[in-house]
């Protein structure tokens, strides 16, 4: 579990890019970093729907800005365990106490801090969560929900991979015992 992991990195703000990008784009652009989450994908109808229930900005002229893709890049990892309700509180939250650029950062660390750490794959960084307040608190256990959701949904999905290959391999046992007594007869 833990190799597939590994390579995982959010783009930072700084690396998101700012160009305008059209709607399929930003779906593929979100898709491809939060794929090896094993997590439903965004679709093209769940992004005109987090711009109708304004969870991000409309796009001008059919382009998503890096802010917009920011917001998404979140909601798309948190969204199975936060309601609608819930995200949109966590952005006026969010706009009251950090910039976008800012609390995105944030979110990038506490998640790949959280994930290598269930994984096992680094040690639990030191620092990133000694700042107290309520907006990084509630970030923090946003994130340890969703990550022990990615861990346990994984956890499961090999679970079940090597039951099936065991009980392929004791049926092939039999199998094979019964082909052999027969050859002997």
């Amino acid at each position: 579990m833990a190799a597939d992991i590994a390579p995982f990195r959010l783009p930072r703000y700084a690396q998101i890019p700012d160009i305008g990008l059209y709607l399929e784009q930003v779906v593929r652009y979100v898709n491809a970093y939060l794929a090896p989450l094993g997590e439903p994908e965004l679709s093209p109808s769940m992004v005109s729907n987090y711009v109708k229930q304004r969870l991000i900005p409309a796009p001008q002229k059919k382009v998503y800005t890096a802010e917009q893709l920011a917001r998404l890049m979140f909601i798309a990892a948190v969204k199975p365990v936060v309601p609608l309700e819930g995200l949109r509180l966590m952005f006026g939250i969010q706009e009251g106490s950090y910039a976008l650029c800012t609390a995105y950062d944030y979110f990038c660390d506490e998640f790949e801090n959280m994930l290598f750490a269930a994984f096992g794959v680094a040690p639990a960084a030191q620092g990133l969560g000694e700042t107290r307040s309520a907006a990084k608190d509630l970030l923090r256990n946003t994130v340890s929900a969703i990550v022990n959701k990615i861990y346990l949904d994984r956890y499961l999905s090999d679970y079940q991979d090597r039951l099936a290959q065991e009980r392929s391999s004791s049926e092939a046992v039999p199998q094979e015992t019964e082909r052999l007594c027969a050859e002997k007869k």
